[in-house]
């Protein structure tokens, strides 16, 4: 099925070596084409570079950032160079998992990125086609690859920063590849015009990947595989993190209601426990790597407890946080009867010693004259 953008290529379009045939996907850094190679005479996927926040194609086919917006210049080249080292970073991959670059080619004052093209749809198509939901077999079918992947990926210094179902094209033939990186437009989200632009799919992107939210990394990408684990799982997308997170802040309680309950029964404790592990809020709070995720969920560590330790450690309760006090009510809470409990004991001491502390009270006032400078004087009602 093609897709329809006003900026897009024509169909029968050349470039370089490759023939325009239909538009396959967009969004608002990018346009996405199946295109013929003409001398292998072989399908591919050519992603082109348009922010169509900051450039529009012109009459000759040429990408042409918009002059009257101040920025739009300079950002649309910045972000261009970061496209295209993407796309150099894509290539060097030869993983299974991973959507394979083959080049990269510059025109129409853009950039594109030529990619393999595979029979098969997206694992969101899939849900949306086959009863919405996967069951326990399938789940780990296409999601253990696709850690081995985002592995090799982030050993690599990458991050994908846009992983959903929209983005695992499950190939005819039943493997999962991760494809559509967003490190680009990530990058672009903290520059310039753009820097306050929330450039993110919401449910699917945790609380850093907003602005001033905090240092996104290898844990940002954990999240969103427990968010779309979660979606495969309940049927629909998680609550959005900024809300979480609001939530939290405000009533100490998060309105995602955790994988361990709404897929109890249907799937190993385990691997639930590993999903909401997956989608805590806090970045600290996760698995740090797609590699100790990946280890939970085939029983290779112990991990079943580390939920419940990271519950007791935040002191949070809600669907999330079940057990402990109530956050940060919870700990002023404990904290105001601490400092009760030593009031009272002191007030106990001196109840019980305080006749004995009158009644010699005078000869140590005394005393304390002796060595007092003569001219401070005691105050009148001492010794009464």
């Amino acid at each position: 099925m093609s897709a329809y953008h006003k900026n897009a290529l024509p169909p029968g379009y050349e470039l370089a070596e490759y023939t325009i045939q239909s538009v396959l996907g967009h969004g608002g850094f990018g346009i996405t084409y199946l295109a013929r190679d003409s001398s292998l005479n072989a399908l591919v996927a050519i992603k082109e570079y348009l922010p169509h926040d900051l450039a529009a194609r012109g009459g000759d086919m040429a990408i042409v950032p918009d002059l009257d917006s101040k920025g739009a210049v300079r950002d649309y080249h910045w972000g261009l160079k970061r496209f295209l080292k993407e796309a150099r970073a894509l290539a060097q991959f030869k993983h299974p998992n991973i959507v394979r670059v083959l080049r990269f080619i510059e025109a129409n004052e853009t950039a594109y990125m030529v990619m393999e093209y595979e029979k098969g749809e997206s694992l969101g198509q899939f849900l949306r086609h086959n009863r919405n939901r996967l069951d326990e077999k399938e789940l780990l079918r296409i999601f253990l690859p696709i850690l081995n992947g985002l592995d090799a990926v982030h050993q690599a210094g990458l991050v994908h920063f846009d992983i959903k179902p929209d983005n695992i094209y499950i190939r005819s033939d039943g493997s999962p590849m991760l494809i559509d990186f967003g490190s680009a437009r990530q990058a672009m989200r903290g520059h310039g015009i753009m820097a306050k632009r929330v450039v993110l799919t919401p449910g699917y992107a945790p609380i850093e990947q907003y602005p001033d939210k905090g240092q996104p990394g290898a844990w940002t990408d954990v999240y969103a595989i427990g968010a779309s684990m979660y979606r495969c799982i309940g049927g629909k997308r998680p609550t959005e993190s900024l809300e979480r997170y609001q939530m939290i802040l405000k009533y100490s309680a998060d309105p995602l209601t955790p994988a361990a309950k709404i897929g109890q029964g249907r799937y190993q404790p385990q691997l639930l426990e590993c999903v909401d592990w997956a989608l805590q809020p806090y970045p600290t709070d996760r698995p740090r790597s797609a590699r100790e995720l990946q280890d939970a969920m085939m029983g290779k560590t112990d991990l079943i407890k580390k939920p419940n330790l990271i519950i007791k450690k935040r002191g949070m309760t809600g669907p999330m946080f079940s057990g402990g006090g109530r956050g940060f009510v919870g700990r002023a809470l404990k904290m105001l009867m601490v400092l009760l409990f030593f009031a009272a004991t002191a007030a106990a001491g001196l109840y019980y010693f305080w006749p004995t502390v009158k009644k010699d009270w005078p000869e140590l006032a005394h005393q304390a004259e002796q060595w007092m400078p003569k001219d401070l004087k005691l105050p009148e009602w001492i010794g009464k």
